[in-house]
C-alpha cells in the first residue's frame, strides 16, 4: 500500500531538478539591466538624492545602480511595494538585518583567510 503524502524513492540515476531562479529583488526571473546614470526625472524628483545617500551609506552593496533602474513591469513594482511593506514590521527588518550582518561578517572572515593564505 502506497501513501501518497509520503514522498516517492529518489532515483538514484536521476540527478535533482535545478531550483527556480529566485531574486529577493524581483518576482520569477525577471533580470534588470543596471543603469549606470539615473533616469533624467530623478533630480526633478530628489530622487537623486535618496538614492546617493542610500547608495553612500551601504557602499560594499553596490546599490546606486540598483536603485536608479527602472522596473519593467508592474509585477515587480508590486513586489518591491510588498518588501517594503514586510520590512516596516520590526520582528521581519531585525531578521534581515542579522542576515545581513551574518553574511558581511562571514565575507569579512573569508576575506582575511584569503589575505593570510
Amino acid at each position: 500500500m502506497h501513501d501518497s503524502t509520503l514522498p516517492a524513492q529518489a532515483d538514484p540515476g536521476r540527478t535533482a531538478p535545478a531550483p527556480a531562479p529566485f531574486s529577493i529583488l524581483g518576482p520569477g526571473s525577471e533580470r534588470l539591466v543596471e543603469q549606470d546614470q539615473a533616469p533624467d526625472c530623478f533630480v526633478d524628483l530628489n530622487l537623486d538624492q535618496i538614492v546617493a545617500r542610500l547608495g553612500a551609506s551601504k557602499e560594499e552593496y553596490a546599490l546606486i545602480p540598483l536603485l536608479q533602474t527602472p522596473l519593467a513591469s508592474l509585477q515587480a513594482i508590486r513586489y518591491r511595494h510588498h518588501v517594503m511593506q514586510d520590512l516596516e514590521q520590526a520582528a521581519t527588518c531585525a531578521a534581515v538585518q542579522a542576515w545581513a550582518d551574518s553574511l558581511r561578517n562571514h565575507a569579512g572572515a573569508a576575506g582575511a583567510a584569503r589575505q593570510a593564505a
